[in-house]
């Protein structure tokens, strides 16, 4: 990127700060600590990382160069007008992320996708924009992309535990992931399963959580349970709401009806 072209757009963002905060208010300030918990959960439930991404984070406004940034920084986005991109947009920052391998399931491996944040255009021209990071759920890293920020929908009773139903065996699943790439989770944690709309899941779906403790002639031990918060063909995401153990990657998910 020229020098020329980041110097005319450094000048006027201090300036766009004041005018920024207004937007942003009426887009995600209000979010509640639920919805911020959720936007920050998200995996991306899809096929999101063969898709293509317009806008990327290159760096941040600095007197060195870094590749990787918190809410303390403006960041400098590789688009501008030219790309669509308008003074006040806000945008999820997103990333690629561990590669899982599913063969264990008879499932292909998936990448799966961290939301890093979600920031505010502060300053723009047509080839290059600044942000102000407006919520960091994580590290954001040089090289993530940017998505148009959406309110998520959070299902009512995501912060309860409901164990109502009886848990259907016979549909059972797995967990996939747990959340930031770890292979567990606990209470107030997102994960994800391998059960999504084609498997007749929903948002606001329960689900209890069994382990196979490898030992012979003993049933599967219950773990925990889920409730789901977002959907997808294959995968869904889900919120821990009660585990008397770290949930993993291989435990079983079995829906209940």
């Amino acid at each position: 990127m020229r020098a020329s072209a980041l110097l005319g757009i450094v000048a006027s963002a201090a300036g766009c700060l004041t005018l920024g905060a207004g937007v942003a208010a009426a887009q995600s300030g209000s979010a509640s600590p639920m919805e911020t918990s959720v936007a920050c959960g998200a995996a991306v439930i899809g096929d999101q990382t063969s898709k293509p991404h317009q806008l990327h984070v290159i760096g941040a406004q600095d007197t060195v160069a870094r590749t990787s940034f918190d809410n303390r920084d403006l960041l400098v986005i590789d688009g501008g007008t030219a790309a669509g991109v308008q003074l006040g947009q806000e945008y999820y920052v997103r990333g690629s992320s561990r590669l899982w391998h599913m063969e264990y399931i008879g499932a292909p491996s998936t990448r799966s996708i961290r939301t890093a944040g979600w920031i505010r255009i502060v300053a723009t021209n047509e080839r290059t924009s600044i942000a102000q990071v407006i919520h960091a759920c994580g590290v954001i890293f040089k090289g993530d992309f940017l998505e148009p920020y959406k309110a998520p929908e959070v299902p009512a009773g995501i912060d309860r535990d409901d164990s109502t139903g009886n848990p259907d065996f016979a549909a059972m699943g797995h967990v996939v992931s747990g959340p930031e790439d770890r292979t567990t989770a606990a209470p107030g944690d997102y994960v994800r399963i391998d059960r999504g709309s084609e498997h007749g899941v929903t948002p606001g779906a329960r689900f209890a959580v069994y382990r196979d403790i490898a030992s012979a002639g003993m049933p599967l031990a219950a773990i925990g349970e889920l409730v789901i918060v977002d959907v997808g063909k294959s995968q869904s995401l889900a919120r821990v709401v009660r585990s008397r153990d770290a949930i993993t990657a291989r435990d079983y998910v079995a829906p209940r009806k």
